[in-house]
């Protein structure tokens, strides 16, 4: 249903549009290698284009909520005038006011309709928008300060976009038999927590058994990789005992193997004593013997990291649900003056002693973090646990 608004709302990037195999694609016929970009893609665009005019649109004019009702309303009823004005002069260039107006369905204004958007990233200069359909994924639109007014740079939001057409392909293997809206539930996850990275160009998508994951080969994919790979498993257990390395015991008593291929095996040991390394502020090798899972990672509402005035470096910060309040409250009044250990991953990260019943339904998480570590612990909680596992090594290829 685009194929019209495009060709008109957009001329100058010579969009032809067939359907093969009943898959549609949408041919460049400026670039001389005639790449060609999905459907998909081109619906990702023209939603760019149509709501980019939206965002700040109106330089100083209002809110951008307000210069967005006003832009809508433009479009569904097929007022372009002001839509054009908020073009950057270099893409006004390749087109006039009369070849800018489209046609418009009843279809597309449905479509319009669902539309949302968000403030990114905003200088003195240039600004980034975000773009969100509740059927798509999420991308960003690239705007320009001209004469003190916000204009959308159309080919630079174009070029954004088509970076996926050279990109790397992450693919995660899905260990196990899962339901479909527990793959769908792993693919908004890892969605999430591609957008706390401010990763918007991109493509997540099942396929075979796997989860694909496409971004632009530019970003940082040994970090996107750490990021989307890891569980997410956040866990609360009592600590039963503390075995320092002075301790007769401590060579004897062995740690817990986890091993992610073995799914029955791996999820049981939520249920199960573990034992794991820890090493102390002073250097202190420590072996932690936890109890059984007691709550986990779906209590937290919120996180933060901050600075940690009184130990240096930075801590996480949470606010619990509020179904999940009188239960952490129930838990530390049962573990008062004992320690309580919190555990990402299988991961130790602290196991700080309840002095008293927590019952504001708030809480931290210390361990001597860098910003960047404290950073990336926030994104994983805020993103949540896989609700599927995932084999070790994925796959990386450029594309």
């Amino acid at each position: 249903m685009f194929e019209e608004l495009l060709e008109k709302i957009a001329p100058e990037l010579n969009y032809r549009v067939s359907r093969e195999s009943q898959q549609h694609e949408v041919h460049m016929g400026k670039h001389q290698n005639n790449k060609s970009i999905t459907l998909k893609t081109t619906v990702m665009v023209l939603a760019a284009l149509l709501f980019s005019m939206i965002i700040l649109g109106c330089g100083g004019n209002g809110s951008p909520v307000d210069v967005a009702k006003e832009y809508m309303n433009s479009i569904v009823n097929n007022d372009f005038s002001r839509a054009y004005e908020l073009l950057a002069q270099s893409n006004k260039e390749a087109k006039s006011v009369e070849e800018f107006k489209p046609s418009i369905g009843e279809e597309t204004r449905e479509y319009i309709k669902c539309l949302e958007y968000s403030l990114i990233e905003i200088t003195p200069t240039d600004a980034k928008v975000r773009i969100t359909h509740p059927e798509e994924d999420d991308f960003v639109l690239l705007l320009v300060r001209e004469d003190g007014e916000w204009k959308i740079d159309f080919d630079a939001s174009m070029d954004y976009v088509q970076s996926l057409e050279n990109g790397t392909r992450i693919t995660l293997e899905i260990l196990g038999d899962y339901s479909e809206s527990d793959i769908e539930g792993a693919i908004a996850t890892i969605e999430a927590r591609l957008s706390s990275l401010e990763i918007y160009s991109r493509n997540v998508r099942q396929d075979d058994g796997n989860v694909i994951v496409e971004i632009p080969r530019d970003e940082d994919v040994s970090n996107v990789v750490e990021i989307i790979t890891q569980s997410g498993e956040l866990q609360f257990r009592e600590v039963m005992e503390v075995i320092a390395e002075g301790d007769p015991r401590y060579e004897g008593t062995p740690l817990t193997v986890f091993d992610s291929d073995d799914t029955d095996a791996y999820l049981a040991l939520s249920k199960q004593e573990i034992t794991l390394p820890y090493v102390s502020k002073e250097g202190e090798g420590l072996k932690v013997r936890l109890g059984p899972t007691r709550l986990t990672g779906d209590i937290i509402a919120s996180a933060d990291a901050q600075l940690d005035a009184s130990r240096g470096g930075y801590k996480i910060t949470f606010k619990l649900t509020d179904e999940a309040t009188p239960e952490f409250a129930a838990l530390t009044q049962e573990l008062m003056g004992k320690q309580i250990a919190i555990v990402l991953d299988h991961k130790l990260e602290s196991f700080p002693t309840v002095q008293e019943a927590i019952e504001t339904g708030e809480g931290e998480i210390t361990g001597d973090f860098t910003r960047e570590e404290a950073g990336e612990i926030v994104t994983i909680i805020k993103a949540g646990a896989f609700p599927v596992r995932f084999g070790k090594n994925p796959v990386i290829e450029e594309f």
